[in-house]
């Protein structure tokens, strides 16, 4: 018997994450090494195994949290908006609430302060403050080539999807059809 899907709405335009930038991916490679690496050096210098193994489980345990809740897999552009997918949860920005999609840059953004969230491993994601924009949610996985969706009455969200160009575009024509912005 089969159970219906409780997301029945039609498949829109998907755009993976994209690529790590270089600073991203090295921050991402250095906490990959320390969580081999301390976990051994602790059990090298006090031989009591339940404190590399505790070290290796905070260590291991971060990396799966935020691969699972804060770092998205990819993101949907359908005609009701913007999911963005994580792998175990899923998030929508309704269409009727964009009220703008535009490209930014490193320079657009100013000095950002994260607030909540992970920052470093994989990417920054999740509360952010800066001055030129406030509060606000970013779920980046590079220090460049960001698309901010601006939403009324809600903080702005920064993604860095794959064909940023497309993804606007696809974007800002469901926005529009759903009477928000551009």
């Amino acid at each position: 018997m089969n159970v219906p899907n409780a997301d029945m709405s039609p498949p829109g335009a998907a755009f993976a994450l994209a690529g790590m930038s270089r600073d991203i991916a090295v921050l991402t490679r250095i906490f990959c090494i320390l969580a081999v690496a301390l976990p051994i050096t602790v059990f090298c210098l006090a031989p009591q195994m339940w404190m590399a193994l505790l070290l290796a489980a905070i260590l291991w345990g971060t990396c799966r949290f935020v691969w699972s809740f804060y770092r998205p897999s990819r993101f949907e552009v359908r005609p009701d908006g913007l999911r963005i997918f994580f792998p175990w949860r899923t998030m929508l920005i309704p269409a009727g609430e964009i009220t703008e999609v535009v490209p930014l840059s490193k320079d657009d953004l100013g000095f950002v302060i994260r607030t909540c969230g992970a920052g470093g491993l994989w990417g920054s994601f999740g509360g952010h403050w800066s001055r030129k924009f406030g509060r606000m949610l970013l779920y980046v996985s590079r220090s460049d080539e960001f698309v901010c969706i601006r939403r009324s009455g809600n903080r702005p969200i920064l993604v860095t999807p794959t064909d940023r160009d497309r993804f606007i575009a696809e974007l800002q024509k469901a926005a529009a059809a759903a009477g928000g912005g551009q």
